[in-house]
């Protein structure tokens, strides 16, 4: 089986030592399967969320079919003697591909972190104006936190080698994702 993967996050512009924190809500209303989880990876060049640099894990707790439940995870950050300079953010759904067995959301994604800048789907990038206080894009790039409540994972699908992820925008803007 593959693990469908949704980027939710990319901190760029991180150190040895820095952390960052994700966390989200999940509705998971089936016992075994699908189930989600929050995941991390490496990427070593902050023009491009694809350059895969290593697994960076993730929590070990997976969504347990009894309703809402928060998902986070914080990591240290190890640049791997500066081959690595940003973590992305995954959510990653777990489900049969022989007998897939319904839907997860996610709601109310929260990033943060004590250095780097953080690139949302839409391209929005955050950062710290050293009061505590995204501000969105400046010189000053010393951290951030963001929160967005408006994607909602609101079904997944799975026939044979076919996969779907149907996600639900509430707002009025346009997201790129």
């Amino acid at each position: 089986n593959s693990t469908t993967q949704s980027y939710a996050g990319w901190v760029r512009n991180l150190t040895d030592g820095d952390t960052v924190t994700a966390s989200f809500w999940v509705y998971d209303d089936s016992e075994e399967r699908p189930a989600a989880r929050i995941w991390g990876i490496y990427s070593s060049d902050n023009s491009d969320i694809s350059a895969y640099a290593g697994s960076a894990s993730g929590n070990s707790t997976y969504s347990n079919g009894s309703g809402w439940q928060q998902l986070s995870h914080t990591w240290t950050f190890d640049s791997d003697g500066d081959t690595r300079n940003g973590l992305v953010i995954q959510v990653r759904l777990f489900d049969s591909s022989d007998n897939p067995t319904g839907s997860v959301w996610i709601d109310d994604l929260t990033i943060s972190s004590s250095a780097g800048d953080i690139v949302l789907p839409n391209g929005d990038v955050i950062t710290d104006d050293g009061n505590g206080e995204g501000n969105g894009d400046d010189d000053n790039n010393q951290g951030g936190n963001t929160s967005t409540t408006d994607l909602i994972f609101s079904e997944y699908i799975e026939s044979g080698s076919n996969k779907a992820l149907e996600i639900y925008n509430p707002s009025s803007e346009s997201v790129d994702l």
